[in-house]
């Protein structure tokens, strides 16, 4: 089972997500925040395999937040990233914090699903921005 936390300052958006996945038995839905004060606590108190945020939150961004999740915790969950906007210095940016998923806002559950899995199993997901082809393309990485 892969233990989730979702956060994002648009409680509509975050309610959908969180409907979504607590009709999936693949996931556990650990947390679902609004504000980062009580994601950060959940974090330091629980097990999370991966961290659904939204890039802009309450006058922080998702870098913002990551910087301080990496101050605290020895082992960082798998991140997956939403954005409304995206351009490639974002993109790249988001890969040196570490995030293994970049999507846009507008994907659909089951595309946030796949990326999930994707990132749970040490891959990372690519936006089409950079292919020809597809929604995202998975791009399996060797460590």
């Amino acid at each position: 089972m892969i233990r989730l936390v979702l956060i994002d300052d648009h409680s509509l958006v975050l309610q959908g997500l969180e409907n979504y996945f607590l009709k999936e038995d693949d996931f556990k839905i650990v947390g679902s925040y609004t504000e980062v004060a009580d994601l950060l606590l959940c974090l330091k108190h629980e097990k999370v395999d991966v961290l659904v945020m939204d890039f802009m939150l309450k006058g922080v961004t998702a870098f913002d937040v990551i910087s301080q999740i990496n101050r605290f915790l020895n082992t960082v969950p798998k991140i997956v990233l939403l954005s409304g906007f995206y351009d490639t210095l974002l993109h790249k940016r988001a890969m040196d914090f570490g995030i293994q998923a970049f999507l846009p806002k507008e994907s659909s559950y089951l595309d946030v699903k796949s990326a999930i899995y994707a990132v749970y199993k040490g891959n990372h997901v690519i936006p089409d921005v950079f292919v020809n082809y597809g929604f995202f393309l998975v791009f399996f990485c060797l460590r």
